[in-house]
This record gives structure tokens, sequence and C-alpha cells, in this order.
């Protein structure tokens, strides 16, 4: 049996009815249909009946089986059919009928998340299909609930051959017989079936046998053993929790049969939602289990991934002798860091003790190891999740960097994974990675869910194109934008309001997030935070005219998106954009929208209390959102267009494992369909048919190897390596040239990236170079730093000249290292700054070293190093942002904790003016936030941070380096009061309510002067209030 071009045509069709009423089109709007779509019905159980009884035949199938092959190649599109025919409401009598037959060919098609889906909307007391309600015992096998009492009806002619078989199942699982039994009783009940049964019962028996086969081949009572080495008895208390696997989906036995939970190195590509953190979970307890380790470190490049995988692992490893550990994204080591520390540095060889997890950025750890080198050697399991990062700028070499060194550093015998959605270049990192000692993990395959794509046209359809790509559309959707006249507002408006206005991708995406929110969560990809903002103010603007469209806000949790809107009202002023958005349950999501107000958006969209979020590429930085509709506002981030291996990690978030069967992908910019056929639209539909081809995905390559390529002048290249000879002096010869040859624009801009982009990369090295030197005891050291450049990606990359290029680069390097005094090395190597800046900096502090110890709080400590941060901070914002003195009065109110709103406001009563190439502009709610979350966040602190490692190795002023160290926390957060920042470490990731929770603790006269015991447990009553007022995510959170 096989579907043919017309079966196809037949399956589009069905999609296509299913859709409109997915999409929520009036009936009378529906597209006639030319063919009977049911007609495909027997056909599709055909296939699903012949290959359900080749698995009920056999115990396993030869991979030879072109017979076998070529029905499991269909199953999805036979599942699609099956979901689609119960949506499009042709046969509603046959509703559970067929919810059954696709939950059951999701799962033979290795879909096991999408076959829950839809086994969910099965009752177990739904009429019954057949005389002997053997679909009862389907859904009771579907389902997975071994413990739910099932139905079998009595006086059939095989209710022995029944519960023999439901028995069996229940007893295999407990252990308490022979797994073969289940074999025994699936031939007993096909035989009674087969003899005695109608054929609806013979398709299900045999759906049912398959099924049963699969589950206890892919139980985890057969697969731990199996693809671990160890006892069942190991894994007892693992497999007594509800949150523990029960059953392998297919990555996870991919990861199985590669070796990697026996301790194999490995890079793995899984896509979105396949299961990893499960697999990682995995991979941690069989480590730790097997006494290959008792620390594992988990390295995920951003702050909200790393959260994601904390609280998962806190809920995963809860109530067991295991530490989790999340390593606070802030350059300093506190109380918690320095007692774990200690706790692992100090492990005897005792049964009891605790096996940890570490969770952190790559940044965190590198500040770590500096201080605690030895810590490496303690390592026995290395994951480095989002693994591409590798070419990601600055961030990319810190990652490269650590990943090299520690290659060096930890135990021979250690496991490294390195984890990625997208990596073309998988065996070629795999090479670097561990050489011959590790295997490469395709699990591209491993689709968890199956993704449409379509795009909008300027007729108000929906294109739906076909999964090959090829020809024309597989099925379109009518009437799914129709355009709304809000007419004008006041006497100053003459053009009546059109929305969507035709060709304006950012109200055709706003159009289609309210629309599609009113159906499943949906998210809108912006290229630019400044697109967030855009759309959010179209919005609400549109409903202040009187759209008549349903807000998000319907089918949101009202009162958990005003406690979120409130929380924005306490960042912004009550009339900013961002609450009024958020108060038509369109939540933002970006760099531009405070930590508190994104991690209360991504809780709010993970447990169903809102349906859209608007967001840039934040949404691809591995936080798993369920959303089932992503809209591409555009394929541009900025000026650069971007990239396949991002744009297919963003789009892996679209139909979330065990939410949705499907994710759509859906295109607003209306020119791409309309304009296909153009000569110059063909060239932008040829370049979004790439865009979704993963075999187009860029290799992950090195930011580091970025430090030697040519430097571009207008047509000349310089040579980099002069560069690093002397930065400051070429960098002046560069900008020399370029003004020679008449580079302008942009050129000029991009020259000005590479040149920044390379002193970083210096900086880092430098940096890491009197890292390891600070504590080096031998003379090998310039060996040690060559064999480091041979151990990076950036060398394993390169041609043999370029190879030759790196390690000269790393002996100039190393050169301006080794002239530093040695006694200094002690403290140049904690900071995280590279040479020339760490002397300018020692050299002020010689000067001002008296005037610094005079200073009376971190305030007047602050106003005194700002001309410091003047002439070190290569921050744009310093530089294009005047009055600097009402420029630093606002830092100061930074610091002191003022909301954004306040720093606003204040800015603008002082007239603080941005300026943008010639004209001086007021300042923007968004420069706002980058100038204090990254100017004085990041920048000013790495400054004041340096400051206070040089304070203490050359003063040993214990006092001052406090003072510094707080202002350096102070500067990172907005926020000054030490309980305030102690509640910030403590998991409250909002400066607000880390205002809000100090305050009520005054005014209730709660004792707070010793603040690390168990003040908040004290109080928990008073914290309980506060939270209620608050997002949820908040009131989740334990402080240990």
């Amino acid at each position: 049996m096989k579907l043919e071009h017309s079966s196809k045509i037949y399956l589009s069709i069905t999609k296509s009815k299913a859709k409109m009423y997915e999409f929520g089109v009036e009936e009378e709007h529906h597209i006639n249909l030319a063919i009977e779509p049911q007609k495909l019905l027997l056909l599709t159980i055909g296939i699903l009946g012949d290959l359900s009884a080749i698995e009920a035949s056999h115990l396993a199938q030869d991979d030879n089986d072109e017979e076998y092959l070529a029905l499991k190649s269909q199953l999805i599109d036979v599942s699609q059919y099956f979901d689609s025919l119960n949506n499009s409401r042709l046969e509603s009598s046959l509703s559970n009928y067929l919810n059954l037959l696709g939950s059951a060919s999701y799962y033979l098609a290795d879909m096991p998340g999408s076959s829950l889906v839809l086994i969910k909307d099965v009752d177990y007391d739904i009429d019954e299909l057949t005389p002997s309600y053997i679909e009862g015992v389907l859904i009771w096998l579907l389902k997975g609930d071994l413990e739910q009492i099932w139905y079998v009806a009595g006086n059939c002619d095989f209710e022995g051959e029944l519960e023999y078989f439901t028995s069996s199942i229940t007893k295999c699982f407990k252990q308490e017989v022979p797994f073969a039994q289940l074999d025994d009783a699936i031939r007993k009940l096909r035989k009674a079936v087969y003899e005695g049964g109608n054929d609806r019962e013979l398709l299900l028996v045999d759906i049912l046998a398959a099924i049963a086969k699969r589950k206890l081949e892919y139980s985890s009572l057969i697969c731990l053993p199996k693809y671990t080495g160890l006892t069942v008895d190991l894994w007892k208390a693992a497999l007594a929790k509800d949150s523990f696997i029960k059953e392998f989906w297919p990555a996870q036995r991919l990861l199985g049969e590669k070796g990697i939970f026996e301790g194999k190195s490995a890079v793995v590509q899984m896509p979105t939602s396949a299961g990893k953190t499960k697999s990682t979970e995995l991979i941690i307890r069989s480590s730790f289990l097997s006494k290959r380790s008792n620390l594992a470190v988990v390295v995920a490049p951003f702050r909200a991934l790393c959260r994601e995988i904390a609280d998962s692992f806190k809920k995963s490893f809860s109530n067991e002798n295991i530490k989790i550990n999340e390593l606070q994204d802030v350059p300093q080591l506190n109380p918690n860091d320095l007692a774990m520390i200690n706790d692992l540095l100090n492990i005897e060889d005792d049964d009891n003790v605790s096996d940890s997890v570490i969770v952190s950025t790559p940044e965190k750890l590198v500040y770590l190891l500096r201080h605690e080198p030895e810590l490496a050697s303690n390592i026995g399991l290395l994951i480095f999740d989002e693994g591409h990062q590798f070419d990601s700028g600055s961030r990319g070499v810190t990652y490269e960097l650590l990943l090299a060194s520690l290659k060096v550093n930890i135990p021979d015998d250690s496991q490294l994974i390195l984890i990625s959605a997208v990596m073309s270049n998988a065996e070629t990192i795999g090479d670097w990675l561990y050489g011959e000692n590790g295997t490469e993990v395709k699990g591209t395959h491993c689709l968890p869910t199956i993704r449409s794509t379509a795009f909008a046209s300027s007729s108000g359809q929906l294109q739906y194109i076909d999964k090959e790509f090829v020809g024309e559309r597989e099925f379109f959707v009518p009437r799914i934008i129709n355009q709304v006249n809000l007419g004008t507002q006041g006497t100053l408006e003459t053009v009546e309001r059109i929305f969507p206005k035709r060709g304006d991708n950012s109200a055709v995406s706003a159009y289609l997030g309210i629309k599609l929110a009113q159906q499943s969560p949906t998210a809108i990809f912006c290229g630019t935070k400044a697109i967030i903002t855009s759309i959010c103010k179209t919005l609400v603007d549109y409903y202040s005219r009187g759209l008549d469209m349903p807000p998000p806000i319907v089918k949101s949790d009202e009162q958990e998106l005003s406690k979120i809107a409130n929380l924005s009202r306490m960042h912004f002023e009550d009339n900013s954009i961002f609450p009024k958005a958020i108060d038509l349950g369109i939540l933002p999501h970006g760099s531009n929208i405070p930590n508190g107000l994104r991690v209360s958006a991504e809780w709010s969209m993970e447990n169903n209390k809102a349906s859209l979020v608007v967001c840039t590429s934040t949404l691809a930085q591995g936080v798993n959102l369920p959303i089932k509709y992503l809209i591409i506002s555009n394929t541009a981030q900025g000026i650069n267009k971007i990239s396949t291996r991002d744009f297919h990690n963003l789009i892996g978030r679209a139909g979330r494992s065990g939410y949705h069967t499907e994710g759509s992908v859906i295109f607003a910019n209306t020119k791409l369909y309309d304009e296909r056929l153009t000569w110059a639209g063909e060239k932008r539909w040829q370049e979004v048919r790439a865009l979704l081809d993963p075999s187009n995905s860029e290799d992950c390559v090195s930011s580091l190897k970025l430090l030697i390529e040519p430097i571009i002048v207008g047509n000349q290249q310089l040579k980099a390596i002069k560069f690093i000879k002397n930065p400051t002096k070429y960098r002046k010869l560069c900008l020399k040239a370029a003004r020679k040859n008449g580079v302008t624009g942009q050129d000029l801009k991009d020259l000005l990236f590479d040149l920044n982009s390379k002193q970083k990369t210096i900086n880092a090295l430098e940096s890491y170079m009197m890292s390891f030197l600070k504590d080096a005891s031998n003379d090998n050291n310039e060996t040690v730093f060559l064999d480091l450049a041979q151990g990076t990606l950036a060398h394993h990359l390169c041609s043999e000249k370029e190879k030759l290029l790196l390690i000269e680069a790393f002996e100039l390097i190393y050169q301006s290292v080794i002239n530093i005094e040695p006694g200094k090395l002690s403290f140049y190597g904690k900071a995280l700054l590279g040479i020339e800046d760490l002397i300018f900096i020692e050299e002020w502090l010689e000067e001002n070293y008296e005037s610094l110890c005079a200073q009376e709080d971190i305030f007047e400590l602050f106003k005194y190093i700002w001309p410091l941060l003047l002439d070190v901070c290569r921050n744009e914002l310093f530089e294009k942002l005047s009055p600097l003195e009402v420029v630093l009065e606002s830092s100061c109110l930074w610091i002191s904790g003022a909301s954004y709103s306040e720093i606003f406001n204040f800015m603008g009563t002082n007239k603080v003016r941005y300026q943008a190439g010639t004209q001086s502009r007021k300042v923007t709610m968004d420069q706002i936030v980058k100038y204090t979350d990254n100017t004085l966040g990041y920048d000013a602190m790495l400054i004041v941070g340096a400051l206070a490692d040089l304070c203490n190795g050359k003063y040993d002023n214990e006092e001052l380096e406090e003072d510094l160290k707080h202002l350096q926390n102070s500067l990172k957060l907005g926020l000054s009061a030490n309980f305030e920042l102690w509640l910030h470490s403590k998991g409250y990731v909002d400066r607000e309510i880390c205002k809000l929770i100090s305050k009520s603790f005054h005014e209730s006269g709660a004792d707070i002067s010793n603040f690390e015991g168990n003040i908040l447990d004290k109080n928990s009553e008073l914290v309980s209030s506060i939270m209620s007022e608050m997002p949820t995510y908040f009131s989740s959170i334990q402080v240990n």
C-alpha cells in the first residue's frame, strides 16, 4: 500500500479544511471541496494495519525489509491525515476513533509526544467502537498510566485473553513476571481475535500488539541496563520518582546506542523538544551511579538557559543526595560559591558525600576557575549546551578558551558532551574535542513534531508549502487577513488608518499574532528590539481606536498578566508602552526588557497563562516556550540576514513536543510569496528556500580564528599580526588608511567593528594567560600556551599557513604578558581585562589611592572613579550621551535602585541628549535600559572589579576592596542595599521585587541585620503576602 500523488492531494485538502477551523474562518467562507477527503480513510487505515501486523508478528524488523520500511516511511503522512480529518469536522461521529488511530500512528512513527497530545483528548469511557471494547485497552496503553483502572468488556469471546494481556503488561512493568510472558499474551490475544473478532477488532489487536511490544522494548526497565551497563536495582530510587522517564524516546535511544550513557564523549545534534533535558539528566545520573564522577558541570551560554536548566534539575533531583549549584552570573565569588568550592575541594572517600552539579555561564566558570584552578581536576562530566556558540564574538572566545583549557586540565577519563540543535560540521568539532575517544551523534532525524511552513499573501490567504518545497503551494487557507479601517483620530490626521497596512511586515505580524493567539500560543519574531516596541505601540494604538478583534488577554490568565503588568509599571511609568501592551495580553521579550519581566513571560507561556509573546532572537537562546505558531516579521537582524543555523534554532521552538502535533512557521512578508515569480522576487524566494533547508546551515567556526584574518580597509587587506604587535598604534594607521581611501558609512563601521573585536580577543587571551601565570610554578609556561593554541578550535580549523599565524599571535601576546612584574600577576590574573587597561588602571590607582580610601560610601566612590570609567570604557553610550555631569548623576540613580522610568525622567528633565551622527536626539527608554544594563551593568562593572582586584593585590586593604566589590555588584544589578543584593543572589532576579521585599521588611519591623540565615523562612507569611501581588514565577523560588 502506498500514498500516491492523488492521495497526497486528498491529504492536502484535508489539511486545508482542518486549518480553516483551526484559524476560525467562518464556515460560509470555507473553500468548496471538489473531492471527499474521507475517501483516503481506508488506504491510511490499511497502511497502519499492515505495519502493525508486521510488528506484531516479529520481535524485530530487518532494516532491509523493503515492505516494512516503505510502510513506516508513510506513517507521518498517515498520522497527519487522521489528525487533520478529525479537525476538519467532516467525520464528527468518528472523532474518538480518529484520535485513537492518529495517536497510534504517531507513536509507531516515533513521535511519542504527538501521540500523547491526541490520546489526552480521548476519555476511557468513550462509546464502544467494538463489541469487546478492545479500544479501551489501547487507550490505556497509549496514555501510559498503568495505575489507571481500564475497562475490559465482559462476556466477549476473548475476555480472558484481554485480561491476561493487560495483567501481563502490568506485571512486566512491576518486574513480577518474565518479559517473555507479554509475548505469550500477545500471541494468545491475536489468535483469539483473529478467530472471533470483526474487522475493526483485527485492526486494533495488531495495533495494540505492536505498541505493547514497543512500550516494553523502549521502557526504562529494558533501556537503562541495556544502555548504561548498570543494573535496574541501581536505578530503583530514580524509577520510583514520578518525574523520571518511564520510556526512552528516539533521541534517548540513539544516545544509548552510541554509548553516551556509558561514559563516551560526544558531539550531539538533537532537535529542540526531542528530549534533551531528560537526556542530560540520564547522562548525569549514569555518571554518578557508575561512580565515574561525583561532579558534573553544565555550561550554557545564556543566563536564561542556565536558570531553566538549574530549575529543571532541582525538580528532577529533589529529595536526593545531589546538590544543584547554579552560579550567579556576577564576576564575584559570593558566600554560596565559596561554600560550594570548599565542599568540592574537601571531598573524602565517603559514600555519603553528595554528588554535585554546577550550572554556569562560560564567563562565570572562567572566573571561578581563575580563583580556584584546582577545581578542574575534580570534574568528571562536562556538558556544553548550545555548543555552537564558538563564533559568537568575544563570548565565543571565552567559550573556546574555557573548553580548550578544560580539555587539558580535567582528568583524562572525564566525559565531554557538546550539545547543539544545529551544527553542520559536528564531525570536525568532535575531532577537535576528543579525537578518536568519542563519537558523533546525529539526532537531526529525531524530529519531535511536524513543522509546517506558510506565507502570508496580500490576498489575505496563508499559502502552505509542502515539506519538500517542490513546485507550488501544498494548500492554502482563505480569509486569514481581513483589513480593518480604523478611520482617523482627532483633527490632525487626514489619512485613514488601515490595519494591517499592505506591505507593512510589522503590522501584518501584529495582525497575525493577535488572530492566531486566539487559537494557540503564538510568538512573533522581531529582527531587532526596536520592532518589539513598534509592534507593541501599534497594537496599543489600534485597540485604543476601537479595533474589533479579541485581544490576546481573552485567551490568557488575566490575573497573572495583570501581575506582570504591575511589575512592568514598577520598572517603567504608568503610561509606558509595555504595561499597556501587557494589559492587552502582549508579552514583550528581548534585551530591552528587564530580566524579571522576561522570566515572568517565559513562566506564563510555559504554564499556559499567556498566549502571545513578541520577541527577538532571545527566543532562540535555548529557552523552551510551548508555542504552536511562530510568525517571522523579518529574516533580518538589523543590517544582517539571520543565519540559517540561528533560523533553525529559532523555528525549533514552534510545535513543542507533548503540547502540539504540529508547529507552524509563518512568514509575514507578503512580498515573498506574491512576487516569487517576478525577476526581483525570485531571488528573495530562493533565499527563503535556502533558509528553510537545514542542510545549508553554516559551519560552527571560531571567533578566535578571526583574530588572524586580514583587516579590510577599502580594497586593501592589512596584516592582522601587525595589529596584534601594537594594537593602539596600528589602529591609528588603519583609520588613517581608511580616511585616505575614502572609507565611510557601513564600510567604516565594519572596520571599527573588526578592530574592536580583535582588541577584545587580545584582551581575552592576555587575561587568560595572566590568570594561568599567577598560579604557575614552572619555566615551561610558553610551551603551555603554545600547546593551548594548538588545542583550540581555531588551530584545528586553520590551514597550515594560518596555524603559523595563530602560533605567532599567541607568542606575541605571551611576550606582552611576561613583561609584567611577576608579583603583579597574582592580581592582574584575577581581573577580566587586558594588559593595557590594567596598567592604566593600576597607575590611576597609585595616583588616587589615598583619595579613594577617603570616600565615605559607594556613591562617593563611584563619583570619584567616574573619570577612570570614561577613560577606560569603550562603550558608545559613554561617548554619545551628554552632558556627562547629568549622566553621572543618572548613573548614581541606577546604583541607588531608581527605576528605569525615574532615570528616564531625570535625564529628560535635565536635557540629556544622544548624539546620532550629526543629530542630537532625546534619549529613549530603550537607550536607558541599554545604558544601565550593559554600559554600567557590564562594561563599567568589569573595570570596577579589576580595580578591586588590583586594590587587594597592591594594598591588602580589605575594607576598600569590599567597598569596591559592593560597588561592582551594585553596578551589575542596579541595587545598593546589602539585603536587596542578597535577595537577588537567592533567585529574586528582578531589582524592583528585591526593593519591594526590602521595603516591606523594613515597614514590618523585621530584623534584616543578619539576613544570611533563614530570614525568609521566619517571615514566610510576609513574603507570601508580597509575592501574591507579583508574577507567580517569583512565588516558586526556593531559597536554600
